[in-house]
């Protein structure tokens, strides 16, 4: 109490100046170490909670080798219920129930259980990169705004800005350079309109391999489909490539406000579609992406390299051969094993 109240109460008198992070630091080891019972293992954090009389829940996010947890622990329930945890809200909808206070928990994974796994109802894409290669037209986009404003900028730069809103984009390149927002917003403007004589070109050629194939077998299997893309050109890409009627909804950056690693996009796309989060799975080639879809509690396909990549339940190189009933199947093995990455509610052990 006396480490939070350095700020909260503003105990020395200062905080006008500034939050004390030491303080604030202190303040989360206290709870997370010490109420939350956090330790590391192998497999992962667990918690081993002790929460004080009075306290009925605590939830939190713990980052561990970059892959991030979220522990759900109830204060009542851990003294009150038996039995193991669902981790979710069951058919009934009752609420998770924990094992008593002093049984292990762990943050369970994202995808489905192998005793009750989810189905599969919608499949989210990404545009860029994912159903088309329009990153070279972003690219050169990007490269003629920089050459104009005398900004270095190369590919290693640029596929830092993969997944990324064009505003943000923009703050990135500009580094510290200051700018008004009149200037901003006439430099995205002009980077748009270099990249949009750019997709003039695309055509129905220019989607990649695999693609239709797969749309074709998810519309027979009576899957929904629907783009979840930061880009607010998107349309218009669909409608040149010719797969804007293969869509039953449409996600992009006109959509929402807060842009990929927010979840905002891809939860717009399954409210539109009428689809539970955990019944919707998401195609995505940007490790923002992947971080957006695991935050909505979405199942995930990453196509890319491990390094970008690896958070996914499934990762392949592209979807060049790949065919429903495999996906199906890699999605269903991936729910066996641990998580890769975390947002979703404690779940106690056995």
């Amino acid at each position: 109490m006396r480490s939070a109240l350095v700020d909260l109460a503003d105990v020395r008198g200062n905080a006008a100046e500034g939050v004390h992070a030491a303080s604030t630091g202190g303040a989360w080891q206290a709870v997370v170490f010490g109420f939350g019972g956090i330790h590391l293992t192998e497999h992962g954090p667990i918690a081993n909670p002790k929460l004080p009389p009075g306290w009925t829940r605590l939830k939190f996010q713990f980052v561990w080798r970059g892959k991030v947890y979220e522990f759900d622990l109830s204060g009542e329930a851990e003294r009150k219920a038996e039995g193991r945890g669902q981790g979710a809200e069951g058919e009934s909808g009752d609420q998770p129930k924990f094992k008593t206070q002093n049984a292990p928990f762990f943050p369970h994974t994202p995808h489905p259980t192998p005793h009750t796994p989810h189905p599969i109802h919608a499949v989210i894409f990404d545009l860029d990169g994912v159903l088309t290669d329009t990153s070279e037209f972003h690219y050169l986009g990007w490269k003629r705004l920089a050459d104009e404003e005398g900004i270095p900028f190369d590919r290693t730069l640029n596929e830092s800005l993969r997944g990324v809103s064009r505003r943000d984009s923009l703050l990135r390149l500009l580094n510290e350079r200051t700018v008004t927002e009149d200037e901003l917003q006439a430099m995205m403007v002009r980077k748009n309109g270099y990249y949009l004589d750019l997709i003039r070109t695309i055509t129905p050629d220019h989607l990649l391999p695999g693609v239709l194939n797969l749309l074709d077998e998810l519309r027979l299997a009576g899957i929904k489909v629907a783009l979840g893309s930061a880009s607010k050109n998107a349309q218009e890409v669909l409608e040149r490539l010719g797969i804007l009627n293969r869509m039953d909804a449409i996600a992009d950056g006109n959509s929402v406000k807060n842009s990929k690693p927010a979840p905002d996009v891809f939860l717009y796309a399954a409210d539109q579609l009428d689809v539970l989060p955990a019944n919707c799975v998401v195609v995505e080639d940007a490790a923002s992406g992947i971080e957006a879809a695991l935050r909505a509690g979405m199942g995930t396909v990453g196509l890319g390299p491990l390094e970008r990549v690896g958070a996914a339940h499934v990762i392949l190189p592209n979807l060049q051969g790949v065919h429903w009933a495999d996906l199906q199947q890699k999605l269903a093995y991936s729910s066996q094993s641990a998580p890769r990455s975390s947002f979703h509610p404690a779940l106690a052990l056995p």
